[in-house]
């Protein structure tokens, strides 16, 4: 199995982001007062423009570990359903499993999603799965944060993620027309 480490960091919303990384990242002085207005600091979404976040799920990885989750979801927390199916239905999503509130929230997330993933983990079988579908509840978390923050009803300030390394943007446009 390959390990290996994705470094992102959210930065201002500004052009400088992308010229200046060193002062475009966010400090603790930033965090803090976006807090004040906002109950979650989170990437910016990724726009899907002809299919949906379920659509684009399926196109990707086991449809069937998708249904899975919302089977779980209805056994554990079934008042996430709704959620759950309005994120799924959507053209855009945010990605990264990145986001910044505060402590109590953290808390209610984290337990939140680990009973799910912990449960979901019981009934997805990853023995057959490559090194890159084996992240499967990586990605299911992904959508899994967004029911969160939807059903909770909490104010969102979406900021840009900077990557050291770059991304394909080319290669995944390409990728992505190929697979309408």
């Amino acid at each position: 199995m390959a390990w290996f480490t994705i470094v992102v960091f959210f930065v201002r919303n500004n052009i400088l982001s992308f010229f200046n990384f060193e002062t475009s990242v966010l400090n603790d002085v930033d965090i803090k007062e976006l807090l004040v207005e906002y109950d979650v600091i989170l990437p910016k979404k990724r726009v899907y423009p002809f299919i949906s976040a379920k659509k684009h799920y399926e196109k990707n990885h086991n449809s069937n570990d998708l249904e899975l989750l919302k089977c779980v979801l209805n056994e554990k927390c079934p008042e996430y359903v709704d959620s759950f199916d309005r994120v799924m239905n959507r053209t855009s999503i945010h990605l990264y499993n990145m986001f910044i509130m505060n402590k109590d929230n953290a808390i209610a997330y984290c337990e939140w999603l680990f009973d799910i993933l912990f449960e979901l983990e019981l009934k997805v079988d990853i023995d057959d799965y490559d090194a890159y579908q084996s992240r499967v509840f990586g990605f299911l978390s992904e959508r899994l944060l967004n029911v969160w923050v939807q059903h909770n009803s909490l104010k969102v300030k979406s900021l840009n993620v900077y990557e050291p390394d770059g991304r394909r943007y080319f290669e995944k446009i390409k990728k992505f027309i190929s697979n309408l």
